[in-house]
């Protein structure tokens, strides 16, 4: 994330990366959205219950917010940016961990090129 966005203010921790990051994505999102003539877009909270998990010997990113599957495309906009960005392609399955069926699960794999 610190290659493909930076950082703001020097911070580094991994919390202030991450909300640069979302950020970043967001306005990139929105921007494109208005160049093509889009209505307001609304972005939804899909930063939810995040952290991550090892697949063998691999650790993903993943992201488990209140959406129903499948959800819209535009309510994944931005999640797609960020994985585009980050070399990573972006899995949407409706099996979480947190409150099923409530919420669904955003895999972020990297990809194997970027090893």
């Amino acid at each position: 994330m610190m290659k493909a966005f930076g950082s703001a203010d020097g911070m580094t921790r991994g919390w202030d990366v991450l909300h640069h990051a979302v950020a970043e994505a967001e306005r990139f999102v929105r921007h494109v959205n208005n160049l093509a003539g889009g209505a307001e877009l609304f972005v939804p909270h899909w930063l939810d219950h995040f952290g991550s998990i090892k697949e063998g010997s691999e650790t993903h990113f993943v992201s488990e917010p209140y959406m129903i599957y499948p959800p819209r495309e535009r309510d994944l906009a931005v999640p797609h940016h960020l994985a585009r960005s980050t070399n990573c392609r972006l899995l949407v399955v409706p099996d979480s961990e947190w409150n099923p069926p409530g919420t669904i699960r955003l895999l972020f794999k990297r990809n194997e090129d970027e090893e």
